[in-house]
């Protein structure tokens, strides 16, 4: 009896140590990828609401709501890829190529609100379009340098090499409503 508790004694005390030493948690490519997916889904949204803005206060409602869903989406998806281990090099290669697919998305919406600029002034969102883009900018930093601490590095220049043109795609639009 006695030795039949001690041995339950040790086995629950050596699993509580396994449950402590298990990273709590831990992302997968999986959920990079999960998250990049649902980064471009809003991405095309904010594209289309872009497009759609006619200088209306009205319009401002949905062009406001997916900026912030697509800024909501970059920080999840860099929290995630900051808790997930090193990327094996073929999750590295799938994780790199959908995050430089957002590339093409990025510098298209990037051009439409850029057209879109007398439109934003006008309807008094000049400051905040300015602002917003700021804030974009720096997401997306933060997430290609999430992400390049978890690839491959000829993937991490890769992205790097996007993430130059992004940012000066964004420096264009930002500049044009800083004035």
């Amino acid at each position: 009896m006695v030795a039949c508790q001690l041995f339950q004694a040790i086995v629950a005390s050596l699993m509580i140590g396994v449950s402590f030493s298990a990273p709590l948690f831990k992302r997968e490519a999986a959920t990079v990828l999960s998250d990049l997916d649902t980064i471009s889904k809003n991405l095309a949204l904010l594209d289309s609401n872009i497009l759609n803005f006619d200088g209306s206060r009205s319009d401002t409602i949905p062009l406001s709501d997916s900026t912030w869903t697509v800024m909501r989406d970059l920080n999840k998806t860099i929290l995630d890829t900051n808790k997930s281990a090193t990327f094996d090099p073929t999750d590295s290669v799938t994780v790199t190529e959908a995050s430089v697919a957002l590339e093409p998305m990025i510098l298209r919406s990037l051009n439409d609100i850029s057209a879109k600029h007398s439109k934003l002034v006008s309807a008094n969102q000049g400051g905040v379009a300015f602002a917003r883009l700021e804030s974009l900018r720096t997401l997306t930093d933060q997430l290609a340098r999430a992400l390049e601490q978890k690839v491959t590095a000829t993937n991490a220049s890769n992205i790097a090499s996007v993430t130059s043109d992004v940012d000066s795609a964004y420096s264009s639009a930002i500049a044009l409503y800083m004035t």
